[in-house]
Parts: C-alpha cells; sequence; structure tokens
C-alpha cells in the first residue's frame, strides 16, 4: 500500500564523538577519526580526516592560527603529513596533543594525487599514501 501514514520512515540523529545512529534500523555508523592527512601550507592547511574503513569523515581549511587549537580539540589520531621543513615543527605540536604522527616523503604521495593538484586533493593524496601498508615512512 502506498497510504502515506503507512510511509517507512528514517531519521537520523548526530551524536557526540563524530557518530550517526539510525533509530530505526538500531545500526550505528562509526564516523571517528583515525587518520588525519594535512597539506601545510604557507598560511592555510587542509585537513582530511578518515575513519578505519577509508571513508572521508573531516574536510576541513585552517589557518595558522586554528590548527593548533583544532587538532587538541580532535580525539587522538594518527596525523600523516609530507615531509618538508615545517613538517617536524607541526609534528612536535601534534604530538603534545596526544596524536601520534607520521612523516612521508612528498616523491610518495605524488602518484596518489586523483586530478588537479591542489590543497584539497594533496590532503586526500597523503591519507591514501599512507594507509598503504607498504608504503615507507620518513618517521
Amino acid at each position: 500500500m502506498n497510504h502515506p501514514h503507512l510511509r517507512r520512515q528514517t531519521g537520523w540523529v548526530f551524536q557526540t564523538r563524530f557518530s550517526l545512529m539510525n533509530l530505526n534500523l538500531g545500526w550505528e555508523i562509526d564516523m571517528t577519526i583515525s587518520m588525519l592527512g594535512i597539506d601545510i601550507a604557507k598560511n592555510t592547511f587542509q585537513l582530511h580526516g578518515t575513519d578505519n574503513s577509508g571513508k572521508a569523515v573531516h574536510k576541513k581549511r585552517m589557518t595558522r592560527r586554528e590548527l593548533p587549537a583544532h587538532a587538541a580539540n580532535l580525539p587522538t589520531c594518527t596525523i600523516v603529513m609530507e615531509a618538508c621543513g615545517g613538517a617536524n615543527y607541526w609534528a612536535r605540536v601534534f604530538q603534545r596533543s596526544g596524536h601520534s604522527v607520521k612523516l612521508i616523503s612528498p616523491q610518495f604521495v605524488k602518484p596518489f594525487v586523483k586530478t588537479n593538484k591542489n590543497d584539497a586533493n594533496d590532503a586526500q593524496a597523503i591519507v591514501e599514501a599512507a594507509s598503504r601498508p607498504s608504503m615507507l615512512l620518513c618517521r
């Protein structure tokens, strides 16, 4: 029957700790950030966070001033960056917040950039490259 009162309704509720629960079906989608890729630039930084299954759950652009406070408020995760001159400084900042930090050489990230080179695509490629089990990491 296609009666309007008999239609099946699904409702989503956003909970704290980045998780969604479908109340009608009783299953939960975990949206906790497990790996956060950061593309480092001079003034703005692009963040790309994925959960355990590799799905993107966090995309954000931040300034240099906002980044330490934002990282401190995130649940502990693995932060991955390209190895460059400022990466070791940022690694120490993130480790003070309880995160584990990995640095990856830019030559290993380049094959994973899917389309045009921009900060958002670079951050996504950093996470993709770091999620490979055989990837060589600098740190």
